[in-house]
């Protein structure tokens, strides 16, 4: 505890969680919060409140980068030992602070790895907002220097970590998993929804609400230990969006396509839809690892023949050409096969909106069913579809642009194009207001086109001479040379 002549009179824990959190005797130590939840000032006075009970040890306290360090944890220390009149010495140039019993604060950032923290002695370390996923091994590391130097020993050690709340990482597993909150006399851990601080202004959380989704909210304010949060598709629901196909396939009134996404090395995946106008089924899967394009050829010539389809939709990659043959699967389907395929639209962020809309329209039942029975790789996938975490997660730095984890994401990317291909067929939908300005900034690039053709008319022959060869199935590479040698002539 803090000595008698060291004034913290003024620092009281916010709520009950707070509280047990100082009082625990737990060795290490978890404080997980909402963004503005009050975790790193709590977690700075226990800190220090250790320090003071080890004299003449050594003391770590760290963020990701030097800069936010300097700029966060470190300002914070320095202020709340300097109005509590416990530093002896402030070494600048050194990043230390020695306090008046010898304790000393060494500030470092996680990006100096364990050959930065090989040699030390602690009596303990605080870590605030640590980019688990990069730094959870030296993190561990830390653990090994909870030690005593010759001569000096601790009253007892101790580990303090705070973080929001990030889904099932590297702290859950050590400090969550299969443990109630306040933990054993070991790892411990207590959240602090943002809340649940009574120091915030009345408008906070209600701001926060109105420029965040729904799923942020539950994560990053309310700190709600769900296993949807996070998810791509948290509307999806098997109870709700299963049928079985067999109602679909024998129709003949039916608009249906194929839609395709060929892997190389991840699953080559074809889903099958259809819409009468009022809703878009998913009612068929084919997925297949390691195949050829020749083994994809077959089966979609199979399947045409079984029923008609519109159009087969690719995604986009596939119609890129290879660096060396100048081949890809959409000329090789063509040419090999006689099946012609189109493009599908990648816009990935437009494309999870219309999906999740048709999940869940703002009014009345789904307007997205599948067959879960027969499309088990898209049912698997959309349980587990998540959104990229945050490097970090404290309000200040909250220009995080929110894209999709690369992974599992055969199936649901598949399903994208599908469904955003269909989606024009669908009757009294009213159009997102992002499409609306997507298509009036395509019609403002086209008339600015327009507009430098006028000006520089060779420029609209090269144009139209590019969009032949990439019909063609030219590659990029072959389409540069041809257009270079028509300038030279």
């Amino acid at each position: 505890m803090p000595e008698k002549n060291i004034d913290f009179t003024y620092y009281k824990p916010v709520n009950k969680n707070q509280e047990e959190f100082h009082s625990s005797a737990a060795r290490h130590k978890l404080l997980i919060g909402g963004v503005g939840g009050g975790k790193t000032y709590p977690a700075v006075h226990e800190a220090i409140f250790h320090c003071l009970d080890n004299p003449g040890h050594s003391f770590l306290c760290g963020r990701n980068t030097w800069d936010r360090l300097e700029e966060g944890l470190m300002d914070d220390i320095i202020r709340v030992c300097t109005d509590a009149g416990c530093i002896k010495e402030n070494k600048q140039t050194k990043r230390e602070l020695i306090l008046i019993n010898n304790c000393r604060i060494m500030f470092r950032p996680l990006t100096i790895g364990q050959e930065g923290f090989k040699g030390m002695h602690l009596c303990g370390f605080l870590i605030d907002d640590p980019d688990v996923v990069k730094y959870s091994e030296d993190i561990s590391f830390l653990f090994t220097r909870l030690r005593n130097p010759p001569n000096v020993y601790a009253s007892r050690f101790q580990s303090i970590i705070t973080s929001n709340w990030e889904g099932r990482n590297w702290l859950w597993k050590i400090y969550m998993r299969e443990r109630e909150q306040g933990g054993d006399d070991r790892f411990a851990y207590w959240v602090c929804p943002t809340n649940e601080n009574p120091t915030l202004h009345e408008n906070y959380i209600s701001d926060l609400a109105a420029i965040h989704s729904e799923e942020w909210m539950d994560r990053y304010v309310y700190c709600k230990n769900n296993t949807r949060v996070g998810l791509v598709y948290p509307d999806f629901d098997p109870a709700i969006h299963n049928f079985h196909y067999e109602t679909i396939r024998e129709r003949t009134d039916l608009i249906k396509i194929m839609a395709i996404d060929v892997g190389m090395v991840h699953p080559t995946v074809v889903l099958k839809l259809a819409t009468d106008g009022s809703v878009i089924w998913v009612y068929d899967e084919w997925m297949r690892k390691g195949i050829k394009i020749s083994e994809l050829g077959g089966y979609l010539q199979e399947q045409v023949r079984k029923e008609h389809f519109h159009k087969i939709i690719i995604d986009p990659s596939s119609a890129r050409g290879d660096q060396i043959t100048g081949s890809n699967p959409k000329h090789e389907l063509q040419k090999n096969f006689g099946l012609p395929t189109f493009p599908a639209d990648n816009a990935v962020t437009d494309g999870i909106g219309i999906v999740r809309d048709l999940l869940k329209p703002a009014s009345g039942p789904s307007r997205l069913y599948m067959d879960l029975g027969r499309c088990q790789g898209l049912h698997r996938e959309l349980d587990i579809y998540r959104w990229k975490e945050p490097r970090d997660m404290d309000f200040d730095a909250m220009s995080f642009k929110e894209e999709p984890v690369k992974k599992n994401d055969d199936a649901v990317d598949t399903l994208r194009y599908g469904v955003v291909y269909l989606r024009k067929f669908l009757k009294g939908l009213r159009s997102c207001d992002f499409l609306a300005d997507k298509v009036e900034a395509h019609r403002v690039e086209r008339m600015q086109k327009l507009k430098h053709y006028d000006l520089y008319p060779a420029l609209r022959t090269k144009d139209r001479l590019k969009k032949t060869y990439q019909k063609l199935g030219f590659s990029d590479t072959k389409i540069n040379q041809l257009l270079t040698k028509t300038s030279d002539n």
